[in-house]
């Protein structure tokens, strides 16, 4: 799914500068406008204006702002070098990446290696004085950067959208709320947090009753029901990849033991979790034993 969403990026309007931002700059990117920020050297925040969202950002950290509003970046505790690159909203409307992605995102450098190598280019780009101020840098600084936002994106898709959804039209709707689609992406990326309606309704700002109610009227499902399913589904291929034990992957989907965990997996799947692995792996199970149909739509 994330391959086919960046495979048709859209990026209207992209402009790349390699920036120094001095003790006492601040730069804004205007609303409507996306922004990738890349530390080349010292530190930054970047934060939406109006809001309390902002993240801090040392050498070789990305950042990525929709452009749901005015993006402000300033330097923290001395000049900072950054790359921005810019681009118009819309062109992450066009295939609804938006809805998919928090308005601000932090990406840090050190926990993904893939994003290493990106920096790694850059570095070595801007060593060789590819500073972008004749039109043959630009251009390199420009292709670089774009590579960059497409790992970076990648690397955000993927540890925050499951990849067993087949995302029906209700669920990418709801996405876009302002209230729901932070619920839904927050359980998506810790599915093994100790959620309850109460503690969703507060993400969501909301009453209890009203996000109950808004939250089935939009996805289609109560809450703690598209819950178990996130949780379940991630179970299935933890259990298909092999290597955890029932135990641990109860764990990682957000269950105090195993026993708990077993319990409500057969509930859902019609088959143990043992069994679902065996299944999984081709080994053939009792005549009487019957997958559910929720189970084996995420088989892998």
């Amino acid at each position: 799914m994330v391959e086919t969403l960046l495979a048709s990026l859209y990026l209207p309007r992209w402009e790349t500068a390699m920036r120094v931002i001095g003790t006492s700059d601040c730069v804004r990117i205007p609303d409507g406008t996306a922004v990738l920020v890349v530390v080349q050297g010292g530190e930054v925040t970047v934060t939406l204006a109006g809001s309390s969202d902002t993240v801090h950002l040392t050498s070789g950290d990305h950042a990525v702002s929709t452009g749901a509003q005015e993006t402000l970046i300033q330097p923290a505790g001395g000049a900072a070098k950054v790359l921005l690159a810019t681009f118009d909203a819309i062109g992450l409307e066009h295939n609804r990446i938006d809805k998919l992605l928090p308005s601000l995102t932090l990406i840090q450098c050190r926990e993904f290696e893939s994003l290493r190598r990106s920096n790694g280019l850059l570095e070595n780009a801007a060593r060789l004085g590819f500073d972008g101020e004749t039109w043959g840098n630009q251009l390199i600084i420009s292709k670089l950067a774009e590579a960059i936002l497409l790992q970076a994106l990648a690397t955000e898709l993927d540890r925050s959208i499951p990849d067993f959804f087949e995302m029906p039209q209700e669920l990418m709707d709801a996405l876009s709320d302002r209230n729901i689609g932070p619920v839904i992406r927050k359980i998506w990326s810790d599915p093994s947090l100790p959620w309850t309606v109460p503690m969703m309704a507060r993400l969501a700002r909301l009453s209890r009753s009203t996000f109950a109610e808004r939250f089935r009227s939009l996805v289609g499902e109560p809450p703690l029901r598209h819950l178990t399913e996130v949780r379940m589904k991630l179970a299935c291929r933890l259990l298909s990849e092999g290597g955890l034990g029932v135990t641990a992957i109860g764990r990682m989907v957000g269950y105090e033991n195993g026993s708990s965990f077993s319990n409500s997996f057969k509930k859902w799947a019609n088959l143990s979790p043992l069994e679902f692995r065996k299944q999984a792996h081709g080994a053939p199970l009792g005549p009487d034993v019957q997958m559910s149909d929720k189970a084996a739509s995420v088989q892998i």
